[in-house]
């Protein structure tokens, strides 16, 4: 488990420890309402905790069998793509979409 995840793991249990203190204190007082809801909120804590230190020996194995990395990503080949997706004619492209040609989709769906 990283770092991060330990500490976020220690802060779910300390939580949950506060919790279930209080529901304590709660049913001393006779509010079996209240220490019902604490205790549940307290679970929800506690199981937040193993959640993350499932998801941190996860995200650990991943990582670790993940292909290196070969260096920066392309994104000129997306950017494209998404441009191209637009593009309507023959016209549009060249004229960064301010002209369509004859019969162009767009342009018969502009016509008032």
């Amino acid at each position: 488990m990283t770092r991060p995840g330990i500490a976020l793991a220690v802060i779910h249990i300390v939580t949950a420890a506060g919790l279930g203190t209080l529901a304590a204190d709660a049913t001393d007082r006779g509010q079996p309402h209240t220490a019902a809801a604490l205790l549940l909120a307290a679970l929800g804590a506690y199981v937040a905790a193993v959640r993350e230190a499932i998801h941190g020996g996860t995200i650990r194995r991943l990582l670790r069998d993940a292909p290196p990395h070969s260096g920066p990503i392309d994104m000129s080949d997306a950017v494209i793509a998404v441009a191209r997706a637009g593009e309507c004619c023959e016209a549009w492209w060249p004229s960064c979409g301010r002209a369509h040609s004859p019969g162009c989709r767009a342009q018969e769906g502009s016509r008032p």
